[in-house]
């Protein structure tokens, strides 16, 4: 009976990570990708300028483009001549619960209460800025918070988790 137990608790356990994704997971941010690879429409493209970052009080002088990725999804990469970028993915916060809006500031979103003021549109929006390295303009290779960390998490412990229960299984076999 107890061997039976152990067994039916660890497939329960394996079989219940599947049922929640990565995305939910994390608190409803999707994908943004990468200033390094930008994906999504250009909607706006300065070669140079002072330009104001999410978040922080001071300007910035250098190079910024737009690109919507999504109706609720805006990826934005700044590169100054210092060559330490600043990628900002924005996500429209209009559909998403108090609950949802406060997880993600939590997880270091900054709650804008209107994008017109970013010349996105005019409804409240999240942001969030992560560093990346650019050069002149141009974003390089490099290493990059993708945001896969807790993806690659929960696999290597669905990974073990199936170990771990082949295990039991073969040890209980015999």
């Amino acid at each position: 009976m107890n061997k039976n137990k152990s067994i039916l608790m660890v497939t329960a356990f394996a079989l219940s990570l599947g049922f929640v994704s990565p995305v939910e997971a994390a608190g409803g941010a999707p994908d943004f990708g990468t200033c390094v690879a930008p994906k999504g429409e250009v909607i706006a493209s300065y070669a140079n300028g002072v330009h104001g970052i999410p978040g922080k009080r001071e300007t910035f002088k250098g190079s910024d483009t737009v690109y919507k990725i999504s109706q609720d999804v805006v990826l934005q990469c700044f590169c100054p001549e210092n060559g330490k970028g600043i990628q900002t993915n924005w996500l429209r916060a209009k559909d998403l619960s108090k609950t949802e809006i406060a997880k993600l500031r939590k997880q270091g979103w900054v709650y804008i209460a209107t994008g017109s003021v970013w010349g996105l549109d005019d409804v409240a929006y999240l942001a969030k800025n992560v560093e990346y390295t650019c050069k002149a303009g141009v974003a390089t290779k490099g290493l990059a918070n993708t945001g896969n960390l807790f993806l690659l998490n929960t696999l290597l412990l669905g990974g073990m988790t199936t170990a771990a229960l082949a295990f039991l299984l073969k040890k209980f076999r015999k």
